[in-house]
């Protein structure tokens, strides 16, 4: 029951996060279109969503402690249970938030046309993808750098493999992908910046990227427990 009730109280405290930062933008934007390029936005996903999400998915590796995989058996098999429960978060957080967002945009523009709902599908797949892929991402900077460098040696970069995610989720968004768009006639995406990448492939990029990276970390896995 402890245990719930603390769900259900972690559930609210985020329900009134984004409720308040995004009636606050309700009322900075004057039309449909800037409420939803502004919601929809680069920063948006990057400083109010994100770093939430992975304080969330740090909090469950923090309990795959040592006996755990003891008794769980192999590392392999840890990091499928895990990524269960990091991926079903990461779609009730996405949920959260668009309902939110949904509910607000319809007491504001209860006119909303169908290309804008179609829209707001569009960023709710990027959105689940961009986290998997932040998720995997920051266990392959903690395993690769255990299993090919030493724990010893890098232990502070293993440990805070979520900020290592985080700083480089700024990098690529708002420093890297932003410049070379003003410097250049380029568009770039790398990694995250597929999120927000127009057209199909944007979807097809991610899912490439997440099954390759996921083909990585399974090696990984498996070499560490040989280890």
């Amino acid at each position: 029951m402890n245990i719930l009730n603390r769900i259900i109280q972690f559930v609210l405290l985020i329900c009134i996060y984004f409720v308040g930062s995004l009636l606050i933008l309700s009322e900075l934007c004057t039309t449909e279109i800037l409420w939803l390029s502004n919601v929809f936005s680069d920063k948006m996903y990057v400083f109010e969503l994100t770093p939430l999400f992975l304080f969330i998915i740090s909090y469950i590796d923090k309990c795959i402690t040592i006996p755990v995989l003891t008794r769980i058996g192999k590392r392999s098999t840890a990091i499928v249970k895990t990524f269960c429960y990091k991926w079903s978060v990461a779609f009730i957080y996405i949920c959260i938030w668009f309902i939110i967002v949904n509910v607000i945009t319809y007491m504001k523009y209860p006119y909303l046309s169908n290309q804008h709902l179609l829209y707001i599908l569009g960023y709710f797949i990027r959105y689940i993808l961009g986290f998997i892929l932040a998720s995997i991402i920051s266990q392959i900077i903690q395993y690769g750098i255990n299993t090919f460098i030493g724990m010893s040696e890098n232990k502070n970069i293993a440990d805070n493999s979520y900020l290592c995610t985080f700083i480089f989720l700024v990098i690529e968004l708002i420093v890297i992908v932003p410049e070379i768009k003003i410097n250049t006639r380029y568009k770039p995406s790398f990694l995250f910046s597929w999120i927000f990448c127009e057209g199909n492939g944007g979807y097809i990029a991610l899912v490439v990227i997440i099954f390759l990276l996921l083909m990585y970390l399974w090696k990984l896995c498996i070499w560490k427990d040989i280890l």
